[in-house]
Formats: structure tokens, sequence, C-alpha cells
């Protein structure tokens, strides 16, 4: 004989219990408004998760699943504690649902969970970087659209960071209380912060304009942290800039040798002016002929580097070299990064800093001999 199980929310069940014998049916009203939870994940499919109780007699009984008030087939169901358990389902054709037969060891109450994607309900991350004076934090915000033409009610949202096998891991952040969504309209929730991260700001020359940027230097755990993050939108918000509003920069970085480099933008703020001084052939080589067959031409520069920023900052000078190419400075090497050289000064507020740099190029039999010294 057939007993009906109806849940006043989004759930239906229907409970088919083995018996010949006929019994007036069970009705379970669930709360008005059964409390749904939203999972979002990093694939972009969002699931919905409802938890409540309900009470089993001993023995197989049929559960079937249907959201009458959504557009979405509850495709999972779990049971707890110990003692009840999934053994079967099938799909349901009838109501397009998906039928489960649970074994309870002994009737009493039992906490069900039913699961099933929403893809109307879209979720993404962003990111902003507060930062002030070599230190910031980073708040993370979770923006959700609900594409339903109706209202939805959440007890709360969160994110899941990807498990072994494409399971859902353990939420990584979570909404606080619960949230109503209307129809079209983005609703964004700040759910965690990163904070006490340190850093420092610099501005790189490459022949070109001067581009700022932010690097910061995280603990292990920052690092582990950040490298977990999904991908999102990144803005940087800061004193500097505090009559703009926050700036875009672009997809948030990854971490890479142990560090976190944030490109901003092209700046006026600071002005390099690399002028040649001095240029001349020091060393000409010739043959037997009294042909050229090899030289050094040697070039001298002075770079000006113009601060006119309100802070003392660091400024990073990139020089390419070659085989051939011998570079040197009274400033000491900074950085390589393959055939480039980089070179700082820290320029007080409103100060200029100098940096004299000789280049000499080698050709033909000076560029061989080069090559061979050990």
């Amino acid at each position: 004989m057939r007993f009906h199980v109806a849940l006043a929310a989004s759930l239906v069940l229907l409970t088919l219990l083995p018996s010949a014998e006929a019994a007036a049916p069970l009705l379970v009203v669930g709360r008005e408004g059964q409390p749904r939870t939203a999972v979002c994940t990093p694939g972009g499919i969002t699931k919905i998760i409802e938890i409540f109780s309900v009470h089993l007699p001993a023995g197989e009984t049929e559960l079937v699943g249907w959201g009458p008030d959504l557009p979405a087939k509850v495709d999972t169901l779990t049971l707890t504690p110990a003692g009840a358990r999934v053994v079967r389902w099938r799909e349901e054709p009838t109501l397009g649902g998906r039928a489960w037969t649970v074994a309870a060891d002994a009737a009493g109450d039992y906490q069900m969970a039913i699961f099933y994607d929403l893809p109307q309900l879209t979720t993404k991350l962003s990111y902003r970087l507060d930062w002030e004076d070599g230190h910031g934090s980073l708040r993370v915000f979770l923006r959700l659209t609900n594409g339903l033409p109706q209202p939805l009610a959440l007890a709360g949202a969160e994110y899941a960071m990807a498990g072994a096998a494409g399971a859902l891991g353990p939420a990584a952040f979570r909404t606080h209380g619960a949230l109503v969504l209307p129809p079209g309209v983005e609703r964004v929730e700040e759910v965690a912060v990163l904070a006490d991260l340190a850093g420092e700001r610099v501005y790189e020359y490459d022949g070109g304009a001067v581009h700022e940027r932010l690097e910061l230097a995280l603990t292990p755990a920052q690092l582990a942290t950040w490298g977990a993050l999904a991908p999102g939108d990144l803005s940087v918000a800061d004193p500097v800039t505090a009559e703009r509003l926050p700036l875009a920069v672009g997809p948030l970085p990854g971490p890479a040798q142990g560090k976190v480099a944030i490109a901003l933008r092209d700046t006026a703020d600071v002005v390099v002016r690399r002028t040649l001084v001095r240029e001349a052939k020091t060393v000409v080589d010739f043959d037997t002929l009294r042909q050229v067959t090899g030289s050094d031409l040697t070039e001298e520069y002075r770079l000006e580097v113009r601060n006119y920023t309100p802070e003392a900052i660091t400024v990073r000078l990139w020089e390419m070299t070659t085989a051939a190419w011998e570079l040197t400075s009274p400033t000491p090497v900074a950085r390589t990064e393959g055939n480039r050289l980089a070179y700082e000064v820290r320029p007080q507020a409103g100060d200029t800093s100098l940096m004299e740099l000789t280049v000499v190029k080698h050709s033909g039999t000076r560029a061989q001999a080069v090559a061979v010294r050990p």
C-alpha cells in the first residue's frame, strides 16, 4: 500500500511500505520555507543542500524525491545517523525525480539530506586588496545571481574547494546568516579576509613607460591559502590612489617562487630619463691585411629617476644583455631573469636618484674572445 510523505518546501516524498494490509496515509509536513544551503564549486556548478528530520519505520522504505517549486531534480540523498542507509535507487518517470530504497535497522527519527544542481543560481568569487604602507588585507567576496523567475531564500551559501576525484572538499568560505535573492539581482557577500599581508610597491622601467606593481612576501601559511583560492577578478585600493575608485587589475595572480606579484598600471608619478653620455670604440682588432676583424663599442649611460609620489619608493631598472655584451655599474645587480638584469634605486619622495651604467659591446674577434673566457 502507498503512504504519502510530503514536505511543504521543495521536496515531496512518496513512501512505499512492503505491506499487504490497508493503512491510512501518513502525512508528515516539514517547516514552511525549508532552509536551503547553496554550495558553490570551482567548476561553476551550484548545488543545493536541504537537511531535515524524517521518521522511518524499521525495514526498507522507498522515498521519491521531487522539487515542485524549483526546476531542479533531486539526484542524491543521504541519511544519518548510522542505522539507516540507501541500498539502491532508480529513476522515477512519473514525477521526473529519483527513487531511493532506504533501510532502517530500527524505527526512529533520522536526518535526511537531499542534493540537487541549480544552474540558475550562478556564483563566482572576487577579491579586493586593501593596501597601505607596506601592509594589506585581501577581502574575499562571493557573488550570487538568481536566474530564477522567483525569489530564492537560502539559509546560507558556502564555497567548497575541489576534493579528490572531483568530489567536493571542505567548505572554504561561508556567508553569515540567511539570504533572500531577488530574481536577476547580484548579491555580493564578504566571506573571508586574508589579513596581515606584507610586501612593497615596486616601479619597473624597461625602456618604455614606468609600470607600478605590488610584490607580496607571504608566510608559508599565507602562500598555501592564496594558492588554494579560486579564479576571480582582483581590485586594489590604497591611499596613493584614494582619489580614484579601486583599481581593477584583472585575474587574481597565483604565487610564484614564494611571492605574489600584482601588476597594476603604467604611471606618470615616476619618471626615468636614460641619457647616453659617451660612446666610443675603445678596442679595434685588425688582421694581417689591416682589415678590422673585431671591436669593442663602449657606451656610458646616466639614468635619472625622479620620484613624484608622496613616499620613498623602489624603482627597478631593467637592462638587456647578451653573451657579447658586458654591463658594469657602481649599483649592484638586484636580480637576473634570462638575458635581463635589474638594478634598483630608492629615491625619497620628491627626490631624484642617479645611476651610472657602462655597456661594452664586443663584435667579431672581440666577441669570440669573450665567449671563450674561463
